[in-house]
Protein backbone atom coordinates (compact mmCIF):
# COMPACT_ATOMS: atom_id res chain seq x y z
CA UNK A 1 0.00 0.00 0.00
CA UNK A 2 2.75 2.47 0.91
CA UNK A 3 4.61 1.76 -2.34
CA UNK A 4 1.44 2.46 -4.30
CA UNK A 5 1.00 5.75 -2.42
CA UNK A 6 4.48 6.82 -3.52
CA UNK A 7 3.34 6.44 -7.11
CA UNK A 8 0.25 8.53 -6.34
CA UNK A 9 2.40 11.27 -4.77
CA UNK A 10 4.60 11.27 -7.89
CA UNK A 11 7.55 12.99 -6.24
CA UNK A 12 10.13 14.11 -8.83
CA UNK A 13 13.20 12.19 -7.64
CA UNK A 14 15.02 12.42 -10.94
CA UNK A 15 15.28 14.66 -13.99
CA UNK A 16 13.09 12.13 -15.81
CA UNK A 17 10.24 12.78 -13.39
CA UNK A 18 10.61 16.53 -13.82
CA UNK A 19 10.44 16.52 -17.62
CA UNK A 20 7.57 14.01 -17.62
CA UNK A 21 5.49 16.16 -15.28
CA UNK A 22 6.33 19.29 -17.26
CA UNK A 23 5.26 17.78 -20.59
CA UNK A 24 2.08 16.21 -19.18
CA UNK A 25 1.00 19.58 -17.78
CA UNK A 26 1.47 21.09 -21.24
CA UNK A 27 -0.82 18.45 -22.73
CA UNK A 28 -3.53 19.12 -20.16
CA UNK A 29 -3.50 22.83 -20.99
CA UNK A 30 -3.22 22.34 -24.74
CA UNK A 31 -5.83 22.91 -27.42
CA UNK A 32 -5.79 23.28 -31.18
CA UNK A 33 -2.43 21.53 -31.55
CA UNK A 34 -1.88 20.10 -35.03
CA UNK A 35 1.72 18.89 -34.86
CA UNK A 36 3.57 17.30 -31.96
CA UNK A 37 7.22 16.45 -31.49
CA UNK A 38 8.10 13.41 -29.38
CA UNK A 39 11.40 11.76 -28.57
CA UNK A 40 14.35 12.29 -26.26
CA UNK A 41 16.73 15.15 -25.51
CA UNK A 42 17.85 15.29 -29.15
CA UNK A 43 14.33 16.50 -29.98
CA UNK A 44 14.01 18.57 -26.83
CA UNK A 45 17.16 20.58 -27.47
CA UNK A 46 17.22 20.66 -31.27
CA UNK A 47 13.64 21.33 -32.35
CA UNK A 48 11.94 24.65 -31.67
CA UNK A 49 8.19 24.02 -31.65
CA UNK A 50 7.31 27.70 -31.88
CA UNK A 51 9.55 28.28 -34.90
CA UNK A 52 8.39 25.05 -36.52
CA UNK A 53 4.80 26.17 -36.04
CA UNK A 54 5.49 29.50 -37.72
CA UNK A 55 7.25 27.88 -40.68
CA UNK A 56 4.63 25.16 -41.13
CA UNK A 57 1.64 27.36 -40.29
CA UNK A 58 0.49 24.66 -37.86
CA UNK A 59 0.29 24.97 -34.10
CA UNK A 60 3.11 22.78 -32.77
CA UNK A 61 3.99 21.40 -29.35
CA UNK A 62 7.25 19.75 -28.30
CA UNK A 63 6.62 16.83 -25.92
CA UNK A 64 10.14 15.40 -25.88
CA UNK A 65 11.07 13.41 -22.78
CA UNK A 66 14.46 11.75 -22.29
CA UNK A 67 16.18 8.62 -23.58
CA UNK A 68 15.09 6.66 -20.49
CA UNK A 69 11.47 6.66 -21.68
CA UNK A 70 12.29 5.13 -25.05
CA UNK A 71 9.80 4.63 -27.84
CA UNK A 72 7.20 3.40 -25.35
CA UNK A 73 7.18 6.80 -23.69
CA UNK A 74 6.90 8.52 -27.07
CA UNK A 75 3.96 6.29 -27.98
CA UNK A 76 2.08 7.27 -24.83
CA UNK A 77 2.78 10.97 -25.35
CA UNK A 78 1.22 10.68 -28.80
CA UNK A 79 -1.81 8.93 -27.31
CA UNK A 80 -2.18 11.57 -24.60
CA UNK A 81 -1.91 14.46 -27.04
CA UNK A 82 -4.65 12.88 -29.15
CA UNK A 83 -7.00 12.93 -26.17
CA UNK A 84 -6.86 16.73 -26.09
CA UNK A 85 -6.18 17.74 -29.68
CA UNK A 86 -6.91 16.81 -33.28
CA UNK A 87 -3.33 15.96 -34.14
CA UNK A 88 -2.38 15.77 -37.81
CA UNK A 89 1.38 15.29 -37.72
CA UNK A 90 3.86 13.53 -35.44
CA UNK A 91 7.61 14.14 -35.53
CA UNK A 92 9.58 11.38 -33.80
CA UNK A 93 13.22 12.07 -32.99
CA UNK A 94 15.43 9.76 -30.92
CA UNK A 95 19.19 9.40 -30.82
CA UNK A 96 20.67 6.54 -32.83
CA UNK A 97 21.76 4.88 -29.60
CA UNK A 98 18.11 4.34 -28.68
CA UNK A 99 17.87 1.64 -31.34
CA UNK A 100 20.42 -0.48 -29.46
CA UNK A 101 18.37 -0.57 -26.25
CA UNK A 102 15.76 -3.13 -25.22
CA UNK A 103 12.18 -1.94 -24.77
CA UNK A 104 12.01 0.30 -21.67
CA UNK A 105 9.04 -0.97 -19.67
CA UNK A 106 9.66 1.67 -16.98
CA UNK A 107 9.37 4.47 -19.53
CA UNK A 108 6.15 3.02 -20.92
CA UNK A 109 4.59 2.67 -17.47
CA UNK A 110 5.72 6.11 -16.28
CA UNK A 111 3.62 7.67 -19.05
CA UNK A 112 0.74 5.18 -19.01
CA UNK A 113 -1.45 6.51 -16.16
CA UNK A 114 -4.94 7.38 -17.35
CA UNK A 115 -4.51 5.64 -20.69
CA UNK A 116 -6.04 2.31 -21.71
CA UNK A 117 -3.49 -0.50 -21.77
CA UNK A 118 -2.79 -1.52 -25.34
CA UNK A 119 -2.35 -5.13 -24.17
CA UNK A 120 0.84 -5.37 -26.16
CA UNK A 121 1.95 -8.99 -26.31
CA UNK A 122 5.19 -9.75 -28.09
CA UNK A 123 8.05 -12.25 -27.69
CA UNK A 124 10.15 -9.83 -25.62
CA UNK A 125 7.43 -9.61 -22.94
CA UNK A 126 6.99 -12.71 -20.77
CA UNK A 127 3.54 -11.52 -19.67
CA UNK A 128 0.91 -8.99 -20.67
CA UNK A 129 1.75 -5.41 -19.87
CA UNK A 130 -1.15 -5.27 -17.41
CA UNK A 131 0.58 -7.93 -15.31
CA UNK A 132 3.97 -6.25 -15.62
CA UNK A 133 2.33 -2.99 -14.53
CA UNK A 134 1.44 -4.52 -11.16
CA UNK A 135 5.12 -5.34 -10.58
CA UNK A 136 5.99 -1.78 -11.51
CA UNK A 137 3.51 -0.38 -8.96
CA UNK A 138 4.93 -2.44 -6.09
CA UNK A 139 8.60 -2.04 -7.00
CA UNK A 140 10.51 -1.99 -3.65
CA UNK A 141 13.12 0.32 -5.19
CA UNK A 142 10.50 3.07 -5.03
CA UNK A 143 10.89 3.22 -1.25
CA UNK A 144 14.68 3.41 -1.53
CA UNK A 145 14.40 6.22 -4.09
CA UNK A 146 12.00 8.06 -1.75
CA UNK A 147 14.31 7.92 1.28
CA UNK A 148 17.42 8.70 -0.79
CA UNK A 149 15.63 11.73 -2.20
CA UNK A 150 14.63 12.84 1.30
CA UNK A 151 18.25 12.60 2.46
CA UNK A 152 19.37 14.67 -0.51
CA UNK A 153 21.51 11.89 -1.98
CA UNK A 154 20.44 12.72 -5.53
CA UNK A 155 21.52 16.34 -5.41
CA UNK A 156 19.67 18.98 -7.38
CA UNK A 157 17.41 18.05 -10.26
CA UNK A 158 17.92 19.66 -13.64
CA UNK A 159 16.31 23.00 -14.39
CA UNK A 160 13.71 23.48 -17.11
CA UNK A 161 14.02 26.61 -19.20
CA UNK A 162 10.48 27.69 -20.14
CA UNK A 163 11.85 29.84 -22.96
CA UNK A 164 13.53 26.92 -24.72
CA UNK A 165 10.76 24.65 -23.43
CA UNK A 166 13.15 21.95 -22.22
CA UNK A 167 16.01 21.32 -19.81
CA UNK A 168 18.64 24.00 -19.59
CA UNK A 169 21.43 22.83 -21.87
CA UNK A 170 24.71 23.09 -20.01
CA UNK A 171 27.94 23.99 -21.71
CA UNK A 172 30.15 20.94 -22.14
CA UNK A 173 33.59 20.70 -23.61
CA UNK A 174 35.00 17.47 -25.02
CA UNK A 175 38.53 16.50 -25.83
CA UNK A 176 39.38 15.17 -29.27
CA UNK A 177 39.39 11.63 -27.84
CA UNK A 178 35.94 12.13 -26.31
CA UNK A 179 34.51 13.43 -29.59
CA UNK A 180 36.09 10.53 -31.46
CA UNK A 181 34.59 7.98 -29.06
CA UNK A 182 31.15 9.57 -29.34
CA UNK A 183 31.36 9.59 -33.13
CA UNK A 184 32.37 5.92 -33.16
CA UNK A 185 29.44 4.99 -30.92
CA UNK A 186 26.98 6.84 -33.15
CA UNK A 187 28.42 5.26 -36.29
CA UNK A 188 27.84 1.76 -34.91
CA UNK A 189 24.06 2.39 -34.86
CA UNK A 190 23.50 0.83 -38.28
CA UNK A 191 20.40 -1.20 -39.25
CA UNK A 192 22.16 -4.54 -38.62
CA UNK A 193 22.55 -3.67 -34.94
CA UNK A 194 19.03 -2.44 -34.20
CA UNK A 195 17.54 -4.25 -31.21
CA UNK A 196 14.63 -6.51 -32.15
CA UNK A 197 12.48 -5.11 -29.35
CA UNK A 198 12.85 -1.60 -30.75
CA UNK A 199 11.75 -2.78 -34.17
CA UNK A 200 8.62 -4.21 -32.59
CA UNK A 201 7.66 -1.17 -30.52
CA UNK A 202 8.35 1.18 -33.43
CA UNK A 203 6.08 -0.93 -35.64
CA UNK A 204 3.39 -0.49 -32.98
CA UNK A 205 3.84 3.29 -33.14
CA UNK A 206 3.65 3.13 -36.93
CA UNK A 207 0.45 1.09 -36.80
CA UNK A 208 -1.09 3.42 -34.22
CA UNK A 209 -0.34 6.48 -36.37
CA UNK A 210 -1.83 4.81 -39.43
CA UNK A 211 -5.00 3.88 -37.53
CA UNK A 212 -5.39 7.47 -36.34
CA UNK A 213 -4.46 9.01 -39.71
CA UNK A 214 -1.37 10.73 -38.36
CA UNK A 215 1.34 11.81 -40.76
Amino acid sequence: GSLFMLHILDIPYFDNDLIRQYQLKKIKKSHGIETIIVGDSSAGHALDAQLFGILSNQKTMNLALSASFGFGGSLNMIRRALQKNQIKNVIIMHTLLQWHQPFQLQGYFETLEGLPDLQIKHPFLPRKLSEEYVNYLINPKEAWWFFSHGKGDWGETAEIDTQSDYFVQKDKTFSKDDRRKMANIEMTAIPETIHEEQKIIFSIIDEFCLQNKLN
